[in-house]
This record gives structure tokens, C-alpha cells and sequence, in this order.
């Protein structure tokens, strides 16, 4: 399965509910990944109505068809001057196509103040984005997670997303 047609956006409150369906389609493994330990479906919806929409800048992919937000990047404002904390999520069914790597190429275009990246949690999808871009990836956080520091431009081109045309609203 594959949308035919994206949209790419800003995530605004109001689509806490869309968010809260992509969230609920990740399995046991994923929600680990994500939030660094187990949590049920209650606490999920829980942490989306607790969302801090005025700390935090969300971009999401929609599909066409119906098929909703498949995919949603935040940036967590935290104390520090020019350092986000990064989160990705990409539909299971959809990922490997570049999705994730549109999504960050969208915030680091729109977000020039965010000079470095905190991923808690370590994904390898960040680490292998940072190596494909030569920005520097260090260790941090209690989780092995990364610090990434980002360099501009983006050094390569954005990535093909099985060439589905991409409306953006941003």
C-alpha cells in the first residue's frame, strides 16, 4: 500500500486526534523505541492531550485516500538556546520510503535557530541520517541516545519518496 499523494503540513493542536490514531498504530516495540519504555495505549492518548503545542513545532505527512497523518516529526523546545529534541514517527506500513528523512529535511529548513538535536532514545534512523549528512553524532542522554549537530545546507538532495507527489502547505 502505497498513498497516492501527500500533503505535508504543520502540526497544530488541532490535530492531536490524527496524531493520537498514527501513535496508536505503532506495536509494543516501537512505543519502546520512542518514549525509551513500555506504554499502553491509556498512557499514549494520555501524553497527546498533555502535548505542550506552544513548546514544541510538529510537521506532519498526510495521505491522500483518507488514510490520515502516516507520518510526524516534533522538535521539543528544551533549556538550552538552539538545541531541540527530536521525535519521528513513520507509520510501520510506510516507512523505508523516505518519509522521515522529508520530515527532517522539513524542520532543519524551517527551524534555522536549531543549530543541535537531542534523540533520547537513539534510533538508528537518526544516526544513519546524521553519518549520510556528516554531521557530527555524539553520545548522549541515560538511554544511548545522540546528540547530532546540524550543519548547513543539508548536504544531498530530498529524498524520493517513491515518487508521490508531494503538496506542501507548510
Amino acid at each position: 500500500m502505497w498513498p497516492s499523494t501527500l500533503e505535508l503540513q504543520a502540526l497544530q493542536p488541532a490535530h492531536a486526534h490524527a496524531l493520537q490514531l498514527l501513535m496508536l498504530a505503532l506495536p509494543g516495540r516501537d512505543r519502546r523505541t520512542r518514549f525509551g519504555h513500555a506504554i499502553d495505549d491509556d498512557a499514549l492518548c494520555g501524553w497527546i492531550q498533555r502535548l505542550p503545542w506552544n513548546e514544541q513545532r510538529a510537521w506532519g505527512l498526510w495521505a491522500g485516500d483518507d488514510l490520515g497523518l502516516v507520518a510526524a516529526l516534533h522538535l521539543f523546545d528544551t533549556a538550552q538556546a538552539h538545541v531541540c529534541e527530536l521525535a519521528v514517527v513513520v507509520h510501520p506500513r510506510l516507512r523505508r520510503r523516505g518519509l522521515g528523512s522529508l520530515l527532517l529535511h522539513t524542520a532543519i529548513a524551517q527551524a534555522p535557530d536549531v543549530h543541535t538535536l537531542l534523540c533520547a532514545h537513539g534510533h538508528p534512523f537518526i544516526r544513519a541520517l546524521s553519518v549520510r549528512h556528516c554531521w557530527p553524532v555524539t553520545p548522549w542522554g541515560l538511554q544511548a541516545g545522540w546528540r547530532v549537530v546540524v550543519r548547513r545546507p543539508v548536504a544531498c538532495a530530498l529524498p524520493d519518496v517513491c515518487h508521490a507527489p508531494v503538496k506542501s502547505e507548510v
